[in-house]
């Protein structure tokens, strides 16, 4: 699947290229329309749910609208070449930019590949810890509410770039607090808290936790803590190197890439070589547009940053390891 994804991405750019090269030409050649043909075919399969399982759900339906949108701007092209011209290249920046700037936890184990999927045998692992509460019909390792449950493994001399935790929630339990020890080659005795993380109920992506180590790792202690105090949750799996999936913004990529189309029309545009009182109505247009795009974007970093937003709900960010008995009450 890493193929396709690199294959249409490449289409797409390539595409976009040489469609800007084309100086007033409204018709695109048909190597471009192939490619701008391949990314729509590839985002109605996203769409489909022909990608579900995969790291790239909603990578291909990305493309594809950037391949639409580039479809329609060289429609436009005769009218503003210059214009049109930077606009696509805007949009086309924006979607390289989400597709690896904002998806680097994802690289590693999507493209690199010594990192390769381990499920550990929950049944292999040294099960101690106040919260644990036995093993289920199913051989999944129960824990309960506000205690911690440690999985300990030894031996296993494998280079480690994730860790993804399958758990089930009861009702009342919102959330499942991680912490990882972990030696590898540059240390003797395990190092604390290397990587860490909130798993969410019903948010697919915080179950996985990405690493950065050095060399192979050897030992390893996972730690995993139910909030709440009446609540409960079972440990399904354990799997390191599980490829980490995208998680596409189309909100952020249309606040890049309208903004910087949005400088580029004012920038651009016939209307600012002229007066302000000779194209009043133009101005006035300008002005309530960047108006409107400022206070939406606004509105959805509030809502994004608010708190007891899901930002807030999802984030790990400056949370200690609590003491095991003081959580527990056992002191």
């Amino acid at each position: 699947m890493k193929y396709l994804f690199l294959l249409v991405l490449a289409s797409v750019i390539f595409s976009t290229a040489f469609s800007i090269r084309q100086t007033k030409q409204e018709r695109l050649s048909y190597p471009c329309l192939a490619g701008f043909a391949a990314a729509c075919l590839a985002a109605i399969a996203d769409i489909a749910g022909a990608m579900k399982g995969t790291p790239f759900r909603g990578a291909f339906l990305l493309m594809g609208i950037v391949a639409a949108l580039e479809f329609l701007l060289i429609k436009k092209k005769a009218a503003e070449p210059k214009v049109v011209s930077r606009i696509s290249k805007a949009a086309l920046i924006a979607m390289v930019l989400e597709l690896s700037l904002f998806q680097l936890p994802s690289l590693p184990t999507v493209f690199i590949g010594k990192y390769k999927p381990t499920r550990l045998p929950l049944a292999a692992a040294e099960i101690t810890g106040d919260g644990y509460d036995g093993i289920d019909e199913n051989g999944f390792v129960k824990m309960k509410g506000n205690c911690s449950v440690h999985f300990g493994y030894k031996d296993l001399n494998i280079p480690v770039g994730s860790i993804h935790a399958d758990i089930g929630f009861d009702n009342s339990t919102e959330s499942v607090e991680n912490w990882t020890d972990i030696r590898d080659e540059t240390v003797k005795n395990l190092r604390d808290n290397v990587a860490s993380g909130r798993i969410v109920r019903g948010v697919n992506s915080t179950s996985y936790i990405p690493c950065s180590l050095s060399g192979n790792v050897s030992q390893m202690d996972i730690e995993f803590r139910c909030n709440g105090d009446n609540g409960s949750a079972v440990v399904r799996s354990i799997t390191l190197n599980s490829p980490i999936p995208f998680e596409v913004s189309f909100i952020r990529y249309f606040i890049i890439a309208g903004l910087a189309a949005l400088t580029i029309l004012i920038a651009g545009s016939a209307a600012m070589t002229k007066s302000v009182s000779e194209r009043k109505h133009s101005f006035r247009l300008w002005i309530t547009e960047v108006t409107i795009a400022a206070m939406t974007i606004a509105l959805l970093v509030a809502m994004v940053k608010a708190p007891g937003g899901r930002r807030e709900r999802i984030l790990h960010v400056g949370r200690r390891r609590p003491d095991d008995n003081a959580a527990c009450g056992c002191i």
